[in-house]
């Protein structure tokens, strides 16, 4: 049985697969396999309508856990990979539902989700709020779990990055995720301290991610920090997103300092050792 999300031994490594064709999809979860991802988020605007069929089959057959993402089109230019549908926001909701009786062990849902992107990434208006946590409760009921992310455009301090993951919780989330960009290096330093926070206070799993060149190391560091996933990819393509570090370097990065954390007992080859080996 595959595992769910919160089942997984933290940190793990997330391979983001944003893949247009059903074949390809399979191909490129199948490298981020050997290069010893745990589990891998699909992001859903960019595959092709006739392979959603397709689709279906290859979430029923992973042996690693599959959630889905379904960003805005405004989102995923970051990417780099062409035009994608511009669904409004109960479609990409309600796609990422359908899944789910699929084999997707989980949805990943903005907390902005229902209006219109916010530049502190939460949606606060009451209808937009309601219709997160029946999200949740549904997801809830088929068994599987939410990941409530937050992408702000504006940087967050530490104390709003922690108020973020208040909220996922309070909305019905099982993990949290938090974006937002870092002007500098010292800034990056308090998303740091607010991952170090949320683990030490036993919030929800969350990784976050300081955005922008200042911020790249956070998406190995903030991790092994919070013990949560870094967000990787199984490889850098022409023109696409270069700040998610590939898959292999990203695993042995995290064993490496999730041992020195542990202290030198745990510096002996055994940590991030996935289910399966």
């Amino acid at each position: 049985m595959v595992a769910r999300l919160t089942q997984l031994p933290r940190p793990f490594v997330v391979a983001v697969v944003v893949e247009r064709t059903a074949p390809a999809i399979a191909a490129e979860m199948q490298r981020s396999a050997y290069a010893g991802a745990h589990a891998y988020e699909l992001n859903l605007p960019l595959v092709d309508p006739k392979d959603w069929e397709a689709l279906r089959a290859i979430l029923a057959g992973s042996e690693r856990p599959v959630y889905t993402s379904c960003r805005r089109a405004a989102f995923m230019e970051v990417y780099a990979r062409g035009a994608v549908p511009s669904w409004g926001e109960d479609e990409r909701v309600a796609r990422q539902l359908a899944l789910l009786e699929e084999g997707s062990v989980a949805l990943d849902i903005e907390l902005d989700a229902f209006e219109p992107a916010q530049a502190s990434g939460v949606a606060t208006g009451e209808a937009a709020v309601k219709k997160q946590v029946e999200t949740a409760a549904i997801a809830h009921e088929l068994g599987k779990e939410v990941i409530f992310s937050c992408h702000a455009t504006d940087p967050l301090s530490r104390d709003e990055i922690v108020g973020c993951v208040r909220l996922a919780e309070e909305r019905g989330g099982d993990l949290a995720k938090v974006v937002a960009p870092a002007r500098d290096e010292e800034q990056a330093l308090e998303y740091l301290a607010a991952a170090a926070v949320i683990r030490r206070t036993g919030m929800l799993p969350t990784t976050v991610v300081a955005s922008g060149a200042a911020g790249r190391i956070t998406r190995l560091v903030a991790p092994a920090l919070g013990r949560s996933w870094a967000l990787c990819q199984e490889r850098f393509s022409d023109g696409g997103f270069l700040d998610q570090p590939p898959v292999a370097e990203a695993r042995e990065a995290l064993r490496i300092l999730t041992a020195l954390s542990d202290g030198p007992s745990r510096f002996d080859g055994s940590a991030m050792q996935s289910e399966e080996e």
